[in-house]
């Protein structure tokens, strides 16, 4: 079974007995992040000017749109879209597709709630460790990072959830932050991205 990177940060990002290390609107974005993420990787969108008023979304000339059709949706809401608007349709798409979708595939639990959001819960808690133990190699023993890899990280650093996500220990925290530091700057969807989270949670904090 292929998984989105949305769908490996959902299961990385969710606790053993339900619940999830991110805060929920953090997930969202997120998991929006990720998606754009994908579809940049996969060269069906890129950021682009169009005229004088300032960068786009776009998608590229003759694009067909993608296989997946959770990515064919994102792809198709946010063409023409400035950055930040993009960021937050896929969002909230992310929202509605990413988790329930997981539940249909039987890698996730949902417990429905009257008033506050379902509860999540991994099935294949196995699953969950390889992808734990995959981004661990990157940040902790140094090993190269493929697109992928480098995504999930820099969005769940960006979300203040990397070590709790990963579950790395203390002792590693030098080497983490000097991995970390290898992997470069993130790309728009994840600056774009990170900065809407580090946006909300200052004005919370104001």
């Amino acid at each position: 079974m292929t998984l989105l990177i949305a769908e490996e940060l959902a299961l990385i990002t969710l606790k053993p007995k339900g619940g999830c290390h991110l805060m929920r609107a953090d997930l969202e974005d997120v998991l929006g992040g990720a998606l754009l993420a994908e579809l940049v990787a996969e060269g069906q969108l890129q950021r682009d000017r169009d005229g004088d008023s300032g960068p786009r979304v776009l998608q590229p000339l003759l694009g067909e749109p993608p296989a997946d059709p959770v990515l064919a949706q994102v792809w198709q809401a946010v063409d023409g879209a400035r950055a930040g608007k993009a960021q937050r349709t896929a969002a909230k798409l992310a929202a509605a597709t990413v988790l329930p979708r997981l539940a249909e595939r039987e890698l996730v639990s949902r417990e429905r709630r009257s008033v506050l959001s379902d509860r999540w819960a991994p099935l294949d808690q196995g699953l969950v460790d390889d992808l734990r133990q995959r981004l661990q190699r990157v940040l902790v023993d140094g090993t190269e990072a493929d697109a992928r890899d480098r995504t999930m990280i820099m969005l769940l650093h960006g979300a203040y959830g990397l070590g709790k996500s990963i579950g790395y220990g203390s002792g590693h925290r030098a080497a983490v932050r000097e991995n970390r530091k290898r992997l470069g700057k993130p790309e728009w969807p994840e600056r774009t991205t990170i900065k809407t989270i580090q946006g909300r949670r200052a004005a919370a904090s104001g």
